[in-house]
């Protein structure tokens, strides 16, 4: 079929119309179930999609990487210095047991290390802290905003597991500095406990004092009321505590004396109860001030949790840099504008944030002292102290009631032996608690003797100091971070540029069906090769595989062709330049001819014609000249190939507006003649969303194929080139994605391995 085919004369034929192919059943249904899954799922980050990112970018990957990573290394080891840690430990010994008793068990120790813990960094410790010489002249606490708070946030005071040891340690960069302030920290304890712990004492002896006074008074008046009342019987009164001579007791029913002695044990435990209660009551009233005062280091804690203070702590932070640079830049001392200024912002914000703190500070002490535990202790213990007292006095009215009954039951004679048995008893009791009294004076007397030296402080050594330094873990880390966030950077730039990495992505997102899928033009390898590698038959598989997927395409278009159902005129065009268009239109022009299809290959691209260059024709009239009316369509046609070749219509001369030869009635009969002549007519066109060329040229054609550059297409302009093509009404046959290596060529590559390839057919180059 080397001969140029005659044009027949006369009427146009009606155009072909493509059949329906698999195109219009996914038009119907399966780009719509497509096109709702890939809405529905969004943008979604896939191992795929993050391997393509670093295959197409990896070299501005690398440079970003190295880049950035040499100056967060350089960065690392030049800003960030080793801090130390600098640990001082109070040592806390258990109270004595005592000249008496134990005085308290390991968990009530337990919960006064907890609470000498707490302690350790309430206000007034450390505000003497700060007062200590060495401590006064840091930088850091003269340039501090609120240096008591600043402490509170950087001290750790810790309880040593299964000793009697406080930690209290701070971590910074200045090792000398830290020292500093442990130790003054630890010595401030250390003498705020010891005094406290005086004057805790001395109220807690003043009170016992007071209340054995009270008891020897009561004892006293007892005994002168036992003595003028019992005068007549006994002529001496009987010493405290001894046993008197028993009362008979057939005198007395036995059920009534059981009943008094059972009373009076009940009394006797009473008032001993109500005793203790009392003393109980005495000291969480004179605990309370000192709980208030600790009260001041949670508030301390809040106020500096609190987001508008802290706000202003950074604000006031930076000032302070700034005051500090440019004071040391002043060129007249203290007359500098600039100095001034930042010193009087200094001041501005200084006052705002004590404003600031002074307005939050009640608000914070009425909240916590809602809860606070002293109060809950002391209504505890004004419940108890109540209910002893009443029940004491029914106690007490139980034995007047006895105390009566018994006398009328008694003879005249004996009538007094039940008021005598209650008086002795009466002096026994008060005895016993002015004894126990007493004793409770010793202990608190002996226990101050030996507090003196309870609370030990070994200060911290720098010595002894750890060094920790981040700086090997962070230019270790920060390739890692950096890496990651680069990556994750043009992983989003790759999910945002939106290309078309798979065939299947056409049919849900750009409502296109796919008719072919072309491999990657194969190139010639070279003939050195690795012993264990045949890179010629290699090459051979991939022109068979290349030539195989434009069968398929070949096959897919010709299919609906029935005798005396007219010739094919197929439109080959593309949304932007660039994607295979050309190269397409002539790979499958060349295997139409070898399928034994009279073929014609049409440039019609007469902007920026391609085709004559790729097929090497020598310039020469074309279809510009045609539609000019300059030549004759017979003597610009040009046979590409021999046996099984194609005929090429050119371009022809480079016309800069061919929008009138377009648009006029020559281009349409010239069309219905090719078609009419040839089997099927091919027409590469330029890009639609270019010019509009190929939006005229449609209208005369069977269809539109759109050629889409695997991983370089994007989805956005082939949607508008396919919106473009159907708002003149030109049928879209569907895509052909180029460069695309799918399943089915890895199964021809498979398949080839086992089969003859002598035979192959060759692509027309």
């Amino acid at each position: 079929m080397s001969h140029t085919p005659e044009f027949p004369h006369g009427g146009v034929p009606q155009p072909w119309h493509a059949p329906a192919v698999p195109v219009a059943a996914l038009a119907d249904e399966g780009w719509k179930a497509a096109a709702d899954a890939s809405e529905s799922g969004g943008l979604k980050i896939t191992p795929r999609l993050v391997l393509r990112a670093a295959k197409r970018y990896w070299w501005q990957i690398a440079a970003i990487w190295i880049v950035l990573s040499s100056v967060l290394i350089y960065l690392a080891y030049t800003k960030i210095k080793p801090a130390y840690d600098v640990a001082g430990y109070l040592r806390i010994e258990p109270p004595s047991t005592g000249i008496f008793a134990s005085t308290g068990g390991n968990s009530e120790f337990g919960v006064e290390l907890e609470t000498q813990a707490i302690q350790v960094t309430n206000p007034d410790v450390l505000g003497k802290a700060i007062k200590s010489p060495k401590v006064q002249v840091l930088p850091q606490i003269q340039s501090a905003l609120d240096p008591i708070a600043d402490l509170r946030k950087e001290i750790k005071v810790m309880i040593v597991p299964r000793t009697h040891l406080l930690s209290v340690e701070i971590r910074t960069q200045n090792l000398l500095d830290a020292v500093a302030i442990i130790n003054a920290v630890g010595t401030a304890y250390k003498d705020w406990a010891k005094d406290r712990a005086k004057l805790e004492t001395e109220d807690q002896i003043t009170r016992l004092e007071d209340a054995e006074r009270l008891l020897v008074n009561q004892l006293s008046k007892k005994q002168d009321d036992f003595r003028g009342k019992f005068v007549d019987r006994e002529t001496q009164i009987p010493p405290t505590g001894s046993q008197t001579e028993p009362i008979k007791t057939d005198a007395l029913p036995t059920v009534t004396y059981e009943e008094f002695k059972t009373y009076l044990k009940d009394l006797s435990e009473t008032n001993r109860a109500l005793f203790e209660a009392k003393m109980r009551l005495d000291r969480l009233n004179a605990d309370r001030p000192a709980a208030l005062r600790d009260l001041d280091a949670r508030i301390a804690d809040e106020i500096a949790a609190d987001p508008e203070i802290a706000a202003m702590e950074t604000k006031f932070a930076a000032a302070s840099r700034l005051a500090s640079r440019a004071a040391g830049r002043a060129r007249s001392g203290t007359g500098d504008p600039i100095a001034v200024d930042t010193n009087r912002e200094l001041v501005k914000i200084r006052t705002a944030y004590l404003h600031l703190k002074e307005t939050k500070t009640p608000k914070i002490l009425q909240r916590l002292r809602r809860d606070l535990p002293i109060d809950r202790e002391i209504v505890i213990a004004k419940d108890k102290y109540t209910a002893l007292e009443n029940h004491r006095q029914a106690v007490a009215a139980d034995i007047n009631r006895l105390r009566v009954v018994q006398k009328i039951e008694m003879k005249e004679a004996n009538k007094d032996t039940i008021d005598r048995m209650f008086a002795e008893q009466e002096l026994k009791q008060i005895d016993d608690m002015r004894t126990a009294v007493k004793r409770n004076l010793e202990q608190v007397k002996f226990d101050t003797a030996q507090a003196e030296g309870r609370i030990q402080f070994s200060p911290a050594v720098p010595s002894v100091a750890t060094k920790v330094d981040r700086r090997p873990v962070i230019m270790a880390t920060a390739p890692v971070v950096v890496l990651a966030l680069v990556l994750a950077m043009f992983v989003l730039v790759e999910m945002l540029a939106e290309r078309v990495t798979h065939p299947d992505d056409l049919l849900g997102r750009s409502r296109l069906g796919v008719i072919g899928v072309v491999p990657p033009l194969p190139t010639p390898r070279s003939s050195r090769s690795l012993p264990w590698r045949n890179d010629v038959e290699r090459t051979q598989r991939e022109i068979q595989a290349f030539v195989q997927s434009l069968d398929h395409l070949r096959v897919a278009l010709c299919s609906g062709r029935r005798a005396g159902a007219g010739h094919r005129c197929i439109l080959i065009t593309s949304a932007c330049g660039g994607e295979g268009k050309t190269t397409l239109a002539a790979q499958l022009a060349g295997r139409c001819a070898n399928a034994g299809l009279t073929t014609l290959l049409i440039d019609a691209d007469l902007r920026r014609p391609s085709l004559g260059t790729l097929l090497e024709v020598p310039e020469g009239p074309g279809l510009a000249d045609v539609l000019a009316g300059e030549v004759e369509p017979e003597a610009t046609l040009v046979v590409i190939g021999n046996a099984g070749g194609f005929h090429l219509l050119p371009a022809g001369s480079v016309v800069q507006d061919p929008s009138r030869l377009l648009q006029g009635e020559r281009l349409g009969r010239l069309l219905a003649r090719f078609r009419e002549a040839f089997d099927i007519v091919i027409i590469d066109t330029p890009p639609v969303l270019a010019v509009p060329d190929a939006l005229q040229l449609g209208r005369h054609a069977d269809g539109a194929i759109l050629a889409v550059r695997h991983d370089t297409s994007r989805h956005s302009l082939v949607e508008r080139a396919r919106d473009r093509l159907e708002s003149v009404g030109v049928p879209i046959l569907g895509a052909v994605v180029n460069g695309a290596r799918t399943v089915d060529n890895v199964y021809y590559h498979a398949y080839s391995t086992h089969a003859a390839m002598r035979d192959a057919d060759e692509p027309t180059s």
